[in-house]
């Protein structure tokens, strides 16, 4: 996956979970399920999460993967009950926080979207990579305003010197 061949990493992870146990297992269905988010293949991520969080029900980045996949199923509420979730076990995950400041803010509540920013912001180093890394993971579940807002402080506290985004 990290030298540029996603389509090849699918099976590959596929096949290794298939020989694996417990938390091999689940580390590899978990990151098939990662990939296949960022390919756009949302049911298949979801299929593969669901399995290594049977195996693993603790793998907390799994849920917040799974959130993202039902999120862009267009499955709004399972996808913030499944955030909720995650934030109750990891309250201090900031980009969990922000899927859910984001969601809320689609529906209109902004106080709680605003509480769960502030959650968020408790969390988030004062690193612009960071920042920006969190801007791209928010547009990409189509959170724009909310992307924006992250992009723009990332610029801010590298003063615009950060490498163009993709």
């Amino acid at each position: 996956y990290l030298s540029g061949q996603a389509e090849e990493s699918i099976p590959l992870l596929a096949r290794a979970a298939d020989g694996q146990k417990d938390e091999a297992k689940a580390l590899s269905l978990y990151y098939r399920g990662t990939i296949l988010n960022r390919l756009g293949r949302f049911e298949e991520a979801q299929a593969s999460l669901d399995a290594a969080l049977a195996v693993r029900p603790d793998l907390i980045l799994a849920r917040q993967e799974k959130g993202e996949s039902l999120w862009q199923l267009n499955r709004r509420p399972e996808a913030i009950a499944v955030w909720e979730d995650t934030v109750r076990r990891s309250p201090n995950l900031a980009l969990s926080q922000l899927f859910l400041a984001g969601a809320e803010r689609t529906m209109g509540r902004f106080a709680e979207a605003d509480a769960h920013e502030a959650q968020a912001g408790q969390s988030i180093p004062r690193d612009p990579l960071y920042y920006r890394m969190l801007a791209l993971r928010l547009r990409n579940v189509g959170m724009q305003d909310l992307a924006r807002a992250y992009l723009d402080r990332a610029l801010q506290l590298s003063q615009g010197n950060l490498p163009p985004s993709s």
